[in-house]
């Protein structure tokens, strides 16, 4: 379908079938429908508009089973020295096509377009296509190639015209000549000047031109400061060649002070030039240029004036009231100004005044511009609304267009604040106890997000609130239980984890899974150990309270009722002892691969993937959040501030450090990252490369790093793979979990999908508000501008 402004129309392919090919035409909008469509229709199809012209062009490609190539022109002419098309076009664009000069030289750095053939620079030979599709080869057509020459010349009526027309390396050539017209016009007058020529930019046989004579005789008057070079010029349109005299006052200009130059533009198109070095004082004057031939003469003259600001050259007394002052310029000075001592003071003010001025507005700018680079909050989560179809280009759905309803609304009354779990430079995250959530007597122990009030990220947090209502509820995501948006500052309202960030929670019990390494090693070897090496438990040094420090007080867990502690206990999905074990690592692993599946089929990027946005709750059970807002990124080693944002580069992938491209695939490499995290118990990322040039010319030249110590080899080939160069190679969240969950035992993941199901099902305060508020984000991906592909390119169920 095409439409335009006006009436529109279609072009066919060159040698198309026109069977089977229907257009109806409806004013401006043209419709073209192809009936039992074959090879023979594919070719490029052109809709254009006449009154605009305009045009639209798209390729149509059918395959055929032994018709490859498409029928087209034998011959190829182009003027020499330029590029040409060879037009082997085919009828299914997945073909490898390539081309040679014949006899069989290959032909390389010519683009290449399936609709359209090679094209590039040509030699005057004949050309062969070969099309494969791995299994077979078929050859096109012999394409011939032939220059033309087409060069301009000029010819004086009644002179001979010799018109040439040469093809190189050809085998044979039928000449054949035509003359646009027929006969001579009428003589014309004798004061215009005709000529024959080739147009410059056209390969068509020579057209008759007229020239008319040169315009009268014009006046001009120009003004040039003294000791500076002046070089007025003329241009002059003759043939034949004319001869430029340059005159001052009637006189030939004198040439040890000036220099005349005449030079060809084009054709007949001449420039004359007078060069006036170092002009001087008596060099005014009248100027005049007369060009002239055998068949004409023409003047043109202009008036020069030097021009030189007044100057004093002497200053005087001559009495107590008379001074006398000499001055020299062009025109001369009419008149004096007295000088005024009480005129001078006020200037002198008034300038001091205007510098003061001057001197705040660029203060100020500069604060501004300051302030405009200060990094700011920014929600690290962002949701796709559409992708460009090469994949590198991805649109961001702007959150605050995102719907909120108000049923996600909790009294502030209901809320009881408790300690505060962590801070940074936007905000804080506190500990608090809300009542109402499940029924009217329920208490609830709750994670509120809430932002300072002079650190301008209050529209960054609602943001992050529509996000989140977006999302849904999810097992392994810090859900969101409810909000105040009303009198008084902005509450987020989240799961509350009691164990912390992932990072923390690894370094503080790493000494269990190695002693408990230790212990199987020694079993293994009969006992036989150096007895006196101290244990290396004691390393872990934790001098800093953070979220994960905070000993739980003793309250109802969020999701169970009081008196139902055993049953609670039962469905923990691990148990919830410190101790750790390769079992548990694998179950992170696991469990942060089904959140990013989650998220994926959401059409949300994370961005900042890491084992310290991952928290720890009761069973192991870990949830994948965006606690930045609580840490001080300023003295963060983790981020580097870059223009607004302070990015966490060791968890990014190389397409979003050096081209800003976040995807799904360079969460998948974060993802690799997170897994070394896991099984070095806490390192940080590439331990042996300083933050600096190194680090990022090291990742261009394909760096990673080698195998976390407590790491499988399966799972290593993992982190490989997140790793790849072309995110394209890297895999989706979807076979992530498949294959770290062939690591796991049947037995967990029967677990694991009841307590996933359960949660879903249950009466969480997380799934039971989604509810109650319509479950916002359904709604919206059926009404909204969202689309159900994810991000991985497959559909995705609804969680």
């Amino acid at each position: 379908v095409c439409s335009g402004w006006s009436q529109v129309s279609w072009l066919f392919p060159q040698d198309a079938l026109v069977d089977g090919v229907a257009v109806e035409d409806q004013g401006s909008i043209s419709i073209l429908n192809i009936f039992n469509a074959t090879w023979k229709h594919s070719g490029r199809y052109t809709c254009e508009e006449g009154l605009s012209s305009q045009s639209k062009s798209v390729d149509i490609f059918i395959p055929g089973p032994e018709e490859w190539f498409l029928l087209s022109d034998l011959g190829v002419v182009m003027k020499e020295k330029e590029e040409g098309t060879i037009p082997c076009l085919v009828s299914d664009p997945q073909l490898n096509v390539s081309l040679y000069e014949r006899p069989d030289i290959p032909v390389t750095g010519l683009m290449y377009e399936p609709g359209r053939g090679f094209t590039g620079p040509l030699n005057d030979t004949s050309y062969l296509c070969v099309a494969s599709n791995g299994r077979q080869k078929i050859e096109s057509q012999v394409y011939y190639v032939f220059s033309v020459i087409g060069e301009e010349s000029h010819q004086l009526r009644g002179e001979v015209l010799t018109v040439n027309c040469t093809v190189k390396d050809t085998e044979m050539v039928y000449f054949f000549w035509d003359f646009p017209r027929k006969q001579v016009p009428a003589p014309l007058p004798p004061s215009t000047r005709d000529f024959l020529s080739h147009p410059p930019h056209e390969t068509s046989s020579p057209t008759l031109h007229t020239r008319l004579p040169l315009p009268p005789s014009t006046r001009d008057f120009l003004s040039h400061p003294p000791h500076e070079t002046s070089s007025p010029d003329i241009e002059v349109d003759a043939h034949p060649a004319p001869t430029v005299r340059w005159t001052r006052d009637n006189q030939t200009v004198d040439k040890d002070t000036t220099s005349v130059t005449t030079t060809r533009l084009t054709g007949s198109r001449y420039m004359s030039t007078l060069k006036l070095v170092r002009v001087r004082m008596d060099q005014t004057g009248n100027y005049a240029a007369t060009a002239y031939n055998e068949d004409a003469e023409e003047e043109v003259v202009f008036h020069l004036e030097i021009k030189a600001p007044p100057k004093i050259t002497s200053l005087s007394e001559i009495s107590n009231k008379v001074m006398l002052c000499v001055s020299e310029g062009a025109p001369p000075p009419s008149s004096l100004s007295n000088f005024s001592p009480a005129l001078y003071s006020q200037v002198a003010v008034l300038a001091a005044v205007l510098v003061l001025v001057f001197i705040t507005v660029v203060f100020l700018i500069v604060l501004i511009l300051l302030w405009r680079k200060k990094p700011r909050y920014e929600v690290r989560w962002k949701v796709i609304e559409s992708v460009s179809p090469d994949g590198q280009q991805y649109t961001y759905l702007d959150p605050t267009h995102l719907p909120y309803n108000s049923t996600w609304e909790v009294p502030r009354d209901n809320i009881s604040l408790g300690p505060v779990l962590g801070s940074g430079a936007f905000g804080r995250v506190v500990e608090a106890n809300v009542s109402g959530l499940l029924h009217s007597h329920s208490t609830t122990k709750v994670a509120i997000k809430m932002v300072k009030s002079n650190s301008g990220a209050v529209q960054s947090l609602m943001s992050e609130l529509k996000v989140l209502v977006h999302l849904g509820p999810h097992l392994n995501i810090v859900n969101l239980l409810g909000a105040c948006t009303r009198g008084g500052p902005v509450y987020l309202i989240t799961e509350f984890c009691r164990h912390g960030d992932l990072v923390s929670y690894l370094e503080r019990n790493r000494h269990t899974f190695l002693q408990r390494d230790k212990q199987k090693k020694s079993d293994a070897d009969g006992g036989y150990m150096d007895m006196n090496k101290e244990e290396s438990v004691e390393y872990v040094t934790m001098t800093k309270l953070s979220y994960a420090d905070i000993e739980p007080a003793v309250y109802e867990t969020p999701y169970t009722p009081a008196g139902e502690v055993s049953r609670s206990e039962a469905m923990l999905l691990l148990s919830d002892s410190p101790l750790l074990t390769l079992h548990d690592l694998l179950s992170f692993s696991f469990q942060v691969a089904q959140a990013m599946d989650f998220l994926s089929s959401r059409n949300c990027l994370h961005r900042d993937l890491a084992a310290r946005n991952v928290l720890v709750c009761e069973g192991k059970l870990v949830k994948v959040c965006d606690f930045g807002l609580a840490r001080d990124l300023t003295k963060d080693q983790d981020y580097v501030a870059k223009g607004t944002s302070f990015l966490p580069v060791k968890w990014m992938s190389p397409e979003s450090i050096f081209q800003n491209i976040y995807s799904c695939q360079s969460d998948v490499w974060s993802y690799g990252i997170l897994l070394w995290e896991i099984f070095s118990l806490g390192g940080s990322p590439y331990p042996d490369v300083p933050l600096t040039q190194e680090f990022y010319s090291a990742l261009k030249r394909g760096y990673r790093m080698n195998r976390p110590e407590h790491a499988p080899q399966s799972i290593f080939d993992l982190m490989k793979q997140c790793w790849e160069e072309k995110p394209q190679s890297r895999p989706t969240f979807s076979s992530l979990v498949v294959s770290v969950g062939n690591m796991l035992t049947d037995d967990y993941k029967k677990r694991y999908h009841n307590l996933a199901e359960n949660f879903l099902k249950g009466e969480q305060p997380a799934v039971l508000r989604s509810r109650a508020a319509g479950d916002q984000n359904r709604e919206t991906d059926a009404n909204g501008p969202f689309t159900k592909e994810t991000c991985n390119g497959s559909h995705s169920p609804e969680r």
